[in-house]
Protein backbone atom coordinates (compact mmCIF):
# COMPACT_ATOMS: atom_id res chain seq x y z
CA UNK A 1 0.00 0.00 0.00
CA UNK A 2 3.15 2.68 0.67
CA UNK A 3 4.41 1.29 -2.52
CA UNK A 4 0.97 2.30 -4.73
CA UNK A 5 0.63 5.75 -2.27
CA UNK A 6 3.93 7.13 -2.85
CA UNK A 7 3.34 5.99 -7.07
CA UNK A 8 -0.01 8.01 -7.00
CA UNK A 9 2.21 11.32 -4.93
CA UNK A 10 4.26 11.59 -8.20
CA UNK A 11 1.50 11.40 -10.38
CA UNK A 12 0.02 13.34 -8.61
CA UNK A 13 2.36 15.87 -8.02
CA UNK A 14 3.09 16.09 -12.07
CA UNK A 15 -0.60 16.93 -12.51
CA UNK A 16 -0.90 19.83 -10.64
CA UNK A 17 2.90 21.16 -11.89
CA UNK A 18 1.17 21.12 -15.37
CA UNK A 19 -2.36 22.20 -14.20
CA UNK A 20 -0.66 25.41 -12.30
CA UNK A 21 0.77 26.70 -16.05
CA UNK A 22 2.07 30.05 -15.57
CA UNK A 23 -0.36 30.78 -12.38
CA UNK A 24 2.20 32.34 -9.97
CA UNK A 25 1.58 31.08 -6.28
CA UNK A 26 -1.59 29.28 -6.44
CA UNK A 27 -3.21 27.64 -3.70
CA UNK A 28 -0.86 25.38 -2.03
CA UNK A 29 -3.90 23.72 -0.10
CA UNK A 30 -5.43 22.61 -3.38
CA UNK A 31 -2.20 21.70 -4.90
CA UNK A 32 -1.45 19.39 -1.69
CA UNK A 33 -5.17 17.56 -2.09
CA UNK A 34 -5.28 16.84 -5.27
CA UNK A 35 -2.34 14.83 -4.67
CA UNK A 36 -3.72 13.54 -1.65
CA UNK A 37 -7.02 12.18 -3.73
CA UNK A 38 -4.72 11.11 -6.64
CA UNK A 39 -2.16 9.23 -4.00
CA UNK A 40 -5.46 7.41 -2.21
CA UNK A 41 -6.89 6.40 -5.79
CA UNK A 42 -3.84 4.70 -6.19
CA UNK A 43 -3.63 3.16 -3.07
CA UNK A 44 -7.20 1.95 -3.44
CA UNK A 45 -6.83 0.74 -6.73
CA UNK A 46 -2.91 -1.01 -6.70
CA UNK A 47 -4.42 -3.21 -3.19
CA UNK A 48 -7.49 -4.51 -5.01
CA UNK A 49 -5.11 -5.77 -8.11
CA UNK A 50 -2.64 -6.95 -5.83
CA UNK A 51 -5.93 -8.63 -3.78
CA UNK A 52 -7.09 -10.02 -7.10
CA UNK A 53 -3.75 -11.34 -8.27
CA UNK A 54 -2.84 -12.98 -5.38
CA UNK A 55 -6.22 -15.03 -4.77
CA UNK A 56 -5.60 -16.08 -8.35
CA UNK A 57 -2.17 -17.43 -7.66
CA UNK A 58 -3.49 -19.37 -4.74
CA UNK A 59 -6.47 -20.71 -6.95
CA UNK A 60 -3.35 -22.56 -9.35
CA UNK A 61 -2.84 -26.29 -7.74
CA UNK A 62 0.90 -26.50 -6.41
CA UNK A 63 2.69 -29.12 -7.75
CA UNK A 64 6.34 -30.40 -7.59
CA UNK A 65 8.47 -30.79 -10.80
CA UNK A 66 10.76 -34.29 -9.31
CA UNK A 67 13.66 -35.45 -7.90
CA UNK A 68 16.59 -33.59 -9.31
CA UNK A 69 18.61 -36.55 -10.71
CA UNK A 70 18.45 -40.07 -10.55
CA UNK A 71 19.41 -42.26 -7.98
CA UNK A 72 23.21 -43.03 -7.14
CA UNK A 73 23.47 -46.98 -6.92
CA UNK A 74 26.57 -48.77 -6.25
CA UNK A 75 28.64 -50.87 -8.18
CA UNK A 76 30.54 -53.20 -6.44
CA UNK A 77 33.09 -55.67 -8.28
CA UNK A 78 32.15 -58.61 -5.95
CA UNK A 79 27.93 -58.43 -5.96
CA UNK A 80 26.81 -61.64 -4.97
CA UNK A 81 23.82 -63.20 -7.18
CA UNK A 82 21.46 -65.93 -5.81
CA UNK A 83 17.61 -66.99 -6.15
CA UNK A 84 14.97 -65.29 -3.19
CA UNK A 85 13.90 -67.28 -0.90
CA UNK A 86 11.10 -67.16 1.88
CA UNK A 87 7.62 -66.99 2.97
CA UNK A 88 5.78 -64.50 0.98
CA UNK A 89 3.69 -61.48 1.99
CA UNK A 90 0.84 -59.54 -0.33
CA UNK A 91 2.52 -56.46 -1.97
CA UNK A 92 0.24 -53.35 -0.56
CA UNK A 93 -0.85 -52.22 -3.94
CA UNK A 94 -1.10 -55.43 -6.27
CA UNK A 95 -1.73 -58.10 -3.48
CA UNK A 96 0.76 -60.13 -5.42
CA UNK A 97 2.65 -62.52 -3.23
CA UNK A 98 6.07 -61.04 -2.80
CA UNK A 99 9.38 -60.92 -0.25
CA UNK A 100 10.07 -57.24 -1.00
CA UNK A 101 7.82 -54.19 -2.46
CA UNK A 102 8.93 -50.73 -4.18
CA UNK A 103 6.58 -47.81 -4.41
CA UNK A 104 7.19 -45.21 -6.62
CA UNK A 105 4.94 -42.08 -7.63
CA UNK A 106 5.36 -40.06 -10.64
CA UNK A 107 4.44 -37.06 -12.18
CA UNK A 108 3.08 -36.70 -15.99
CA UNK A 109 4.55 -33.32 -15.98
CA UNK A 110 8.42 -33.34 -15.11
CA UNK A 111 9.92 -29.93 -15.55
CA UNK A 112 12.92 -29.86 -17.85
CA UNK A 113 16.15 -31.82 -17.11
CA UNK A 114 13.90 -33.15 -14.23
CA UNK A 115 13.12 -37.06 -13.56
CA UNK A 116 9.38 -38.11 -13.00
CA UNK A 117 9.77 -39.10 -9.80
CA UNK A 118 8.08 -37.65 -7.10
CA UNK A 119 8.49 -40.29 -3.97
CA UNK A 120 10.35 -43.60 -3.32
CA UNK A 121 9.46 -46.38 -0.71
CA UNK A 122 10.54 -49.89 -0.92
CA UNK A 123 10.34 -52.90 2.45
CA UNK A 124 10.28 -55.93 3.45
CA UNK A 125 9.91 -58.87 6.32
CA UNK A 126 13.12 -60.37 5.75
CA UNK A 127 14.05 -63.41 3.26
CA UNK A 128 17.16 -65.24 2.36
CA UNK A 129 19.05 -65.77 -0.70
CA UNK A 130 20.62 -68.52 -2.21
CA UNK A 131 24.05 -67.70 -3.44
CA UNK A 132 25.36 -69.25 -6.44
CA UNK A 133 28.07 -70.84 -4.52
CA UNK A 134 25.40 -72.03 -2.19
CA UNK A 135 25.92 -69.69 0.62
CA UNK A 136 22.88 -68.43 2.33
CA UNK A 137 22.69 -64.33 2.68
CA UNK A 138 20.55 -62.69 5.07
CA UNK A 139 18.22 -59.21 4.13
CA UNK A 140 17.16 -58.45 7.24
CA UNK A 141 13.51 -56.65 8.32
CA UNK A 142 12.81 -53.17 6.88
CA UNK A 143 14.16 -50.19 4.08
CA UNK A 144 15.52 -51.44 1.10
CA UNK A 145 16.17 -50.30 -2.39
CA UNK A 146 14.76 -52.13 -5.45
CA UNK A 147 16.34 -50.74 -9.11
CA UNK A 148 13.71 -49.77 -10.90
CA UNK A 149 13.27 -51.43 -14.82
CA UNK A 150 10.47 -50.39 -16.45
CA UNK A 151 9.88 -53.92 -17.67
CA UNK A 152 8.83 -55.22 -14.46
CA UNK A 153 7.02 -52.10 -12.92
CA UNK A 154 3.33 -52.54 -12.48
CA UNK A 155 0.67 -49.27 -12.64
CA UNK A 156 -1.50 -49.73 -9.84
CA UNK A 157 -4.41 -47.09 -9.46
CA UNK A 158 -3.41 -43.85 -8.02
CA UNK A 159 -6.54 -43.41 -5.80
CA UNK A 160 -5.53 -46.38 -3.71
CA UNK A 161 -2.11 -45.13 -3.44
CA UNK A 162 -3.08 -42.05 -2.14
CA UNK A 163 -4.61 -43.51 0.78
CA UNK A 164 -1.28 -45.14 2.04
CA UNK A 165 -0.20 -41.51 1.90
CA UNK A 166 1.03 -40.91 5.29
CA UNK A 167 -0.61 -37.56 6.42
CA UNK A 168 0.91 -34.21 5.96
CA UNK A 169 2.98 -35.66 3.22
CA UNK A 170 3.78 -33.23 0.32
CA UNK A 171 2.13 -30.20 -0.39
CA UNK A 172 -0.92 -28.88 2.06
CA UNK A 173 -2.98 -25.90 1.07
CA UNK A 174 -6.23 -25.20 2.59
CA UNK A 175 -8.77 -26.24 0.55
CA UNK A 176 -6.97 -27.45 -2.36
CA UNK A 177 -4.49 -30.43 -1.96
CA UNK A 178 -4.88 -33.02 0.52
CA UNK A 179 -2.60 -35.23 -0.78
CA UNK A 180 1.21 -35.32 -2.93
CA UNK A 181 0.07 -34.47 -6.24
CA UNK A 182 1.11 -37.20 -8.40
CA UNK A 183 -0.03 -39.18 -11.59
CA UNK A 184 1.08 -42.50 -11.69
CA UNK A 185 1.92 -44.71 -9.31
CA UNK A 186 3.62 -48.08 -9.71
CA UNK A 187 4.91 -50.75 -7.91
CA UNK A 188 7.42 -53.24 -8.09
CA UNK A 189 8.20 -56.86 -6.40
CA UNK A 190 10.50 -59.45 -5.96
CA UNK A 191 8.83 -62.93 -5.73
CA UNK A 192 9.86 -65.96 -4.54
CA UNK A 193 12.48 -67.79 -6.25
CA UNK A 194 13.46 -64.62 -8.33
CA UNK A 195 17.37 -64.20 -9.52
CA UNK A 196 18.42 -60.96 -7.72
CA UNK A 197 21.50 -59.12 -7.21
CA UNK A 198 22.83 -57.40 -4.03
CA UNK A 199 24.89 -54.18 -5.02
CA UNK A 200 25.15 -53.35 -1.22
CA UNK A 201 27.51 -54.22 1.28
CA UNK A 202 27.57 -57.59 2.56
CA UNK A 203 29.20 -58.61 6.11
CA UNK A 204 29.64 -62.25 7.95
CA UNK A 205 28.14 -61.52 11.53
CA UNK A 206 26.60 -63.84 13.81
CA UNK A 207 23.65 -65.77 12.74
CA UNK A 208 20.63 -64.67 15.22
CA UNK A 209 18.32 -67.32 13.76
CA UNK A 210 20.76 -69.97 14.13
CA UNK A 211 22.01 -69.86 17.71
CA UNK A 212 24.99 -72.24 18.85
CA UNK A 213 24.23 -75.76 21.32
CA UNK A 214 25.90 -74.58 24.11
CA UNK A 215 27.52 -71.45 25.15
CA UNK A 216 31.04 -72.83 24.72
CA UNK A 217 30.02 -73.66 21.21
CA UNK A 218 31.49 -71.43 18.78
CA UNK A 219 28.84 -68.15 17.32
CA UNK A 220 27.09 -69.69 13.89
CA UNK A 221 28.24 -67.07 11.09
CA UNK A 222 25.74 -65.48 8.29
CA UNK A 223 26.67 -63.70 5.13
CA UNK A 224 24.08 -60.05 5.96
CA UNK A 225 23.31 -57.49 3.83
CA UNK A 226 24.26 -54.29 5.56
CA UNK A 227 22.81 -50.92 5.52
CA UNK A 228 19.86 -50.43 3.05
CA UNK A 229 20.26 -53.32 0.82
CA UNK A 230 20.14 -52.63 -3.11
CA UNK A 231 18.52 -55.39 -4.85
CA UNK A 232 18.26 -55.71 -8.40
CA UNK A 233 15.93 -58.58 -10.19
CA UNK A 234 16.78 -60.35 -12.82
CA UNK A 235 13.87 -59.63 -16.00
Amino acid sequence: MIRHGAAGSGVGAALQYFDCGDVDGGPVVAILLGIAIVAVLFIVIGHLVSKLWGARRRRRPVRPYGAVTGPQLPSPPDAKVGVAEGTPVASPLGGEPCLAFSIVLRTERPAALLTDVLWREASTDGFIVRLDDGARLQVPAGRVRIVESSGSERRAPRAKAARMLPAGLGVDVEGELSELPFDLAGEQVIRPNQRITIRSRVELREDPTNIPASLRAPANLALVATGVPVLEVFD
